[in-house]
């Protein structure tokens, strides 16, 4: 998903802000990656700790690109449809 993520970023490369989430028997995988012309304001380090903690986890990374886990994966749902709001409010 890392690579993904990345993959993506590189080839949109303006305003992004990208939230990719899986699951995997009991556990969600988060990884967010942002372009660089949005990095300072919503830095993917900063945004991907915030949003884990609403599936009971924790993450980090960079400013263009992190990742975090979380074992509330009945909660990802709440998390996906929050995620905007949570970049607007950032």
């Amino acid at each position: 998903m890392r690579d993904l993520a990345d993959n993506i970023r590189n080839k949109i490369s303006t305003s992004l802000v990208l939230l990719l989430a899986a699951k995997s028997e009991d556990k969600v995988h988060l990884v967010c990656a942002v372009t660089d012309d949005l990095k300072s304001k919503y830095p993917a380090g900063k945004l991907i700790s915030k949003v884990a903690q609403l599936i009971g986890g924790n993450g980090g990374g960079k400013p263009h690109l992190a990742t975090a886990g979380g074992k509330e994966i009945g909660k990802l749902p709440v998390l996906l449809s929050n995620f905007e709001q949570i970049v607007i409010q950032f």
